[in-house]
């Protein structure tokens, strides 16, 4: 049988070569998914805590997220609303400035504590928007009202660009400044910085918007909510 050392490259179905710590944190978070389902949570706790941690300690804002998330079904499951929609609105704070939306559409469970958080008016509007886009993403239907459709395709198109890697606080701040126009001198003196630092900046941005040009960065992120 073969072990994979840490470090060592796997094939995962769907995702191509991965890392072997990447390709535990899969395996894991998977079962950790079905036990849940299984209505066995109280398994999950020990697993997930150490996920989490391991996560915020190296700053991994959407494996982070992804485990809240879990955190969120697993009280959910157990009965336990508070704590499970304590967890779901940190998801939120994390999602919201970073456009994830996608990480939401994970199963039945998560579906009803969103519609819970709806209903007790616990980040509502994101979350109304959230549900109107895996309804679309599922194809369950569209709504009747023109101006819930025209934010459902916005967050649609969410969905299609949202990030792989988030942009770190001061990219945000970058890429605002790109959008008014600001020049690479003018950056650097408003952040103090050197123009080497926010070329930097700049192209770490273009990598994970997948953009080419400032145009098209900006673009990017307006359609992610970060304009």
């Amino acid at each position: 049988m073969y072990h994979a050392a840490l470090g060592d490259s796997l094939p995962i179905f769907g995702l191509g070569p991965v890392g072997a710590a990447d390709a535990f944190y899969l395996a894991n978070l998977n079962w950790m998914r079905l036990q849940i389902l299984l209505s066995q949570p109280q398994a999950v706790q020990p697993y997930l805590d150490s996920h989490l941690r391991l996560a915020q300690d190296k700053g991994l804002v959407g494996r982070e997220i992804e485990l809240i998330l879990i955190q969120a079904q697993m009280y959910h499951q157990k009965g336990h609303i508070e704590p499970a929609l304590t967890s779901l609105n940190q998801a939120v704070s994390l999602s919201r400035p970073r456009g994830f939306v996608r990480v939401f559409d994970q199963s039945a469970i998560l579906d009803d504590l969103i519609h819970v958080a709806v209903q007790q008016g616990g980040c509502s509007d994101y979350l109304r928007l959230v549900l109107s886009a895996i309804r679309r993403s599922r194809r369950w239907g569209t709504d009747v009202n023109p101006s819930t459709r025209q934010q459902s395709i916005v967050f649609e198109d969410m969905l299609e660009v949202e990030l792989v890697e988030p942009l770190s606080q001061r990219e945000v701040e970058v890429i605002m400044m790109i959008a008014t126009g600001a020049t690479n001198q003018v950056i650097a003196e408003r952040f103090v910085i050197t123009i080497g630092t926010v070329k930097s900046h700049i192209h770490h941005i273009f990598r994970k918007l997948n953009a080419r040009t400032r145009t098209e960065a900006v673009a990017q992120a307006r359609k992610l909510g970060l304009l």
